[in-house]
């Protein structure tokens, strides 16, 4: 059996008892009493070195274990194809600007209300300014009032007045202006 120095990976060489591969702890019992998670280690050590081929052989057992050597880089098999006459499609228009709209959603969990002395503060197509109230949610005797992040329409309400709600329900729709 060749020698190898005390860095090198054992790469194609027969494997004894006495001889692991590098970072590989020489099996303390036969391969076959090994469980599978003890296999399993043994297996994931292996993997980590630079060995290609291990074998082993005791009196009644014999394995052998190979690694497929990496395949060269596909790079190198691109070829540069001739551009056909044909030419693509243009690319599609870019979308609209929608909108800009947004949901304006529960800051807690209680009671919306959208009407103050009778009134209803906001109706569906109101422009309002920033910072108007548009409603409030009374969680626990503490109104949590909901304003207007900035000049609106308002497009739509998803709750009816005085109806209970969660966290993060959706209250209003709004168009930025």
């Amino acid at each position: 059996m060749k020698e190898r120095k005390e860095n090198e990976p054992a790469v194609n060489a027969e494997m004894d008892e006495k001889t692991p591969p590098p970072g590989v702890p020489p099996p303390s019992e036969s391969v076959a009493e090994l469980d599978g998670l003890k296999l399993k280690e043994f297996l994931t050590e292996l993997g980590k070195t630079d060995v290609i081929e291990f074998e082993y052989e005791n009196k009644d057992t014999h394995i052998v274990i190979k690694k497929e050597p990496l395949g060269r880089i596909m790079g190198d098999e691109i070829e540069e194809k001739p551009q056909s006459a044909i030419e693509s499609p243009p690319p599609p228009p870019p979308p609209k600007p929608e909108a800009k709209t947004k949901i304006l959603k529960s800051p807690a969990v209680g009671a919306f209300y959208l009407v103050e002395n009778d009134k209803p503060i906001v109706s569906v197509g109101d422009v309002t300014k920033k910072g108007k109230k548009l409603g409030w949610v009374d969680s626990m005797g503490i109104p949590q009032e909901i304003f207007a992040p900035s000049d609106c329409r308002i497009i739509s309400i998803l709750t009816s007045d005085s109806s209970a709600v969660e966290w993060g329900q959706e209250l209003f729709e709004i168009e930025e202006i």
